[in-house]
């Protein structure tokens, strides 16, 4: 069952998504509320293999506790999102963009990222993010594992039916590092790198896609140890393309 917030003001702001407390206008009830239930009713009922199949080596015995809270009326693009609440790793539902036939057709893929971000949360080794090349090293690992668990139709079919999205991926990432390696880019170019590369639409968030599809092919080749190996390393490997 979610933590029904519907007043997200009263939130406080490190568990929202952006600096921004601009909310659109909020009702007493919250939309689709009961879709999500039944939806996070429907993962805890079943699970995921593939979640388990990578992440239950280094949990061993471990339980998780792990709230969803639902709110409504934070701005675009932020559906959901991980963040602390109460003292606990938590993820979000904003469920002012999310119609009934979204939730239905992609809010258990959106848990299944949200999740993964959850438990990459305690296991990547530590970063320099104010490095702004080591920060789209770990959107690149972080986002694109998520986005491969959380890939809300057939993973099998990324190799097979996509490869033209990660050629185009790979070359704005590889652009974008070129960018980034520039020490005299004015900061808000590097800003706008930064962000282009998780918070575009789906198929342009660059850096994640390139990781999605790295994650995919790691583990096509070496299976969940694969991706283990690459999640105590805090990498993916990289991918030529003629």
């Amino acid at each position: 069952m979610p933590i029904a917030i519907p007043d997200p003001q009263t939130l406080p702001l490190q568990a929202l998504p952006t600096k921004d407390r601009i909310v659109s206008p909020i009702n007493s009830q919250l939309p689709n509320l009961q879709f999500l239930t039944d939806i996070l009713g429907q993962f805890s009922a079943e699970g995921d293999g593939l979640l388990a199949e990578i992440f239950g080596d280094f949990f061993i015995g471990r339980r998780f506790i792990i709230n969803c809270v639902a709110t409504q009326g934070i701005s675009e693009p932020y559906d959901a999102w991980c963040a602390e609440y109460n003292g606990r790793r938590s993820f979000f539902f904003n469920l002012s963009l999310w119609t009934a036939e979204d939730l239905k057709r992609s809010g258990l893929a959106v848990i299944k990222h949200e999740i993964t971000h959850i438990l990459l949360c305690e296991l990547l080794p530590e970063t320099d993010i104010s490095n702004p090349l080591k920060k789209l090293e770990r959107i690149i690992i972080d986002e694109g594992l998520a986005h491969f668990i959380g890939f809300p139709k057939n993973r099998e079919t990324l190799l097979v039916k996509h490869t033209d999205k990660w050629i185009a991926a790979e070359k704005e990432l590889a652009a974008a590092q070129a960018q980034l390696s520039n020490m005299g880019l004015p900061p808000h170019e590097t800003e706008q790198l930064i962000q282009r590369a998780d918070t575009e639409s789906y198929w342009k968030k660059y850096a994640a896609i390139s990781g999605m599809f790295r994650a995919a092919k790691t583990y096509q080749t070496s299976g969940a140890a694969g991706l283990r190996n690459c999640i105590k390393t805090g990498a993916l490997p990289k991918q030529i393309f003629s």
